[in-house]
């Protein structure tokens, strides 16, 4: 007997569950007028008349009491939608009760779905961050494959010089970033001469926000081979390598590094190095450029 009441007891409490646990919902798209919920609505949320008008929209008992029973009404309702099913009822859970797909809010800096925050650059459509490189681009590095335009300025890469070498920037150049005070053989620029001759001379010029100074150290690469001693920044702002012996024969791939001088206050100077000139041995001339790195 004793059995048997143990047995009917436990079949009362499984019955007890599932009549706790499911909840039945009959919420269909209501207009939003209709609605009227101004309020995020969770557990224990105050917002009494609000939490009435959900609990009337999800067909439970409308006592304005946001407690388990609307939270499990809320969440399965959510299941049904696709939303994360957290029990929160937020603006994205609204939007999709009064009929809708988006969100009432837009990205901040938008007054519409139509084009992209002035504040932010988001989307005001989805409110995600659009980044749009060049033609044949899928980052800011190296340069397109069909336009030859640079991944980070789209600028389109052109060969210059004349005469058994010419120059322009390689596909490798390294694309804008940042430096550190104190770094030692920052890579500035990659260019890249082709033809057959000899380099005697190479002519740089620095340029952007910062002074003379802030290369105590230049030096050309060829790779991780070191081709050149140090050179400094003269008073015209030029970098000029003397007395070079670098032959070409086909193309070769020049570095431009340099060491980065350490502890100053101006800590937010802008670097670029143009190449503005070279000679070949034999030439009557320099050959004049403009080849800028990024």
């Amino acid at each position: 007997m004793s059995n048997f009441k143990s047995k009917f007891f436990l079949g009362l409490m499984i019955v007890a569950v599932l009549f706790v646990g499911g909840v039945a919902l009959n919420a269909t798209p209501v207009a939003a007028s209709t609605l009227a919920i101004t309020h995020t609505l969770k557990v224990g949320s105050s917002y009494h008349a609000d939490v009435k008008v959900l609990q009337a929209a999800l067909g439970i008992t409308a006592d304005g009491s946001f407690g388990p029973m609307t939270k499990a009404a809320v969440e399965a309702w959510q299941k049904t939608q696709g939303l994360t099913a957290d029990g929160v009822f937020g603006p994205k859970s609204l939007a999709m009760l009064e009929g809708g797909s988006s969100m009432s809010t837009l990205p901040a800096g938008c007054s519409s779905t139509t084009g992209f925050s002035a504040t932010t650059g988001q989307s005001c459509a989805t409110g995600t961050m659009t980044t749009t490189y060049p033609a044949g681009c899928t980052s800011a590095v190296g340069f397109s494959p069909t336009t030859g335009a640079s991944c980070a300025t789209g600028v389109t890469t052109t060969t210059q010089g004349t005469g058994p070498l010419s120059v322009s920037l390689a596909t490798d150049n390294p694309a804008a970033g940042n430096l550190i005070q104190g770094q030692a053989t920052a890579d500035l620029a990659h260019f890249m001469f082709t033809g057959t001759g000899t380099l005697t001379q190479v002519t740089l010029q620095r340029t952007g926000i910062s002074d003379n100074s802030v290369f105590p150290n230049a030096y050309l690469y060829n790779g991780n081979t070191r081709l050149t001693d140090s050179a400094s920044v003269n008073s015209n702002g030029q970098i000029i390598f003397n007395g070079l012996n670098i032959a070409v024969a086909g193309s070769l791939d020049l570095s431009v590094k340099a060491d980065i001088i350490g502890g100053t206050s101006n800590s937010e100077s802008t670097v670029q190095v143009v190449l503005t000139g070279y000679t070949v041995s034999g030439a009557t001339a320099p050959t004049t450029v403009s080849v800028a790195g990024n």
